[in-house]
């Protein structure tokens, strides 16, 4: 559970949140994490003196509820299935912000490349060189960051989709017609060019696609009404 730990420990917004009901995995993933914070921080005095800012009630009415919690706690990680499955769950959370860091990184050294690039630019970019080459290293991350990547390239070609299908129901009102007409050209012209692409098409479809046959997927790329 070492990961986990390092994970919930960075969820300080959830620490005060209010516990939800809902029995589903991923809501008693974010359960343990808001109770495992809250336990962190009611036995950490100085975490508590910051968070409360020396108010000596408020940092008494944490521990309270720290106190109140632990039972709750206590029985949700003697589930070894469920505290298995957080791992998952958090560990591919933490992955995706790894590929949210990675493209702004390469965002960033791309605009320092340009030869117009201030010395600001170029100078913030070179003392994020180390960061970026330990990411792009990462033969697992750069793996998963390209999958997810593709899964919401093929998310958006679905929403182009369903706005050139608004757009040929004829239900839009005359007033914004045109405006959903437009939308729904500058929509299509981008889908082809998308479709054009034969490798990604591929990958969409290994995701569920079926293209002109309209199944029931949510990276349906049809490109006339089902």
């Amino acid at each position: 559970m070492k990961l986990f730990t390092v994970l919930v420990l960075a969820l300080p917004s959830l620490i005060l949140a209010k516990g939800h009901n809902s029995t589903s995995t991923t809501s008693q993933c974010k359960e343990i994490a808001r109770l495992t914070s809250l336990m962190d921080l009611a036995s950490n005095a100085t975490k508590l003196a910051s968070a409360t800012h020396d108010n000596s009630t408020k940092a008494s009415a944490i521990q309270a509820k720290a106190s109140a919690a632990a039972t709750t706690l206590a029985t949700l990680q003697t589930n070894t299935t469920l505290t298995a499955l957080c791992d998952v769950v958090f560990a591919s959370e933490a992955t995706k912000a790894s590929c949210q860091t990675m493209a702004k990184l390469e965002k960033e050294a791309a605009k320092a490349a340009n030869a117009t690039a201030s010395d600001k630019v170029k100078t913030k970019a070179a003392a994020q060189a180390n960061e970026l080459a330990a990411l792009q290293g990462n033969a697992t991350l750069t793996t998963f960051c390209a999958g997810l990547k593709t899964q919401e390239t093929c998310q958006e070609m679905s929403q182009l989709q369903k706005t050139i299908a608004r757009a040929a129901n004829g239900t839009a009102s005359s007033k914004n017609s045109t405006k959903t007409q437009l939308k729904a050209d500058k929509a299509q012209a981008k889908l082809a060019e998308m479709q054009a692409n034969a490798t990604l098409l591929a990958a969409c479809s290994e995701l569920g696609v079926e293209g002109k046959n309209c199944p029931s997927s949510p990276f349906s790329l049809c490109t006339t009404p089902c």
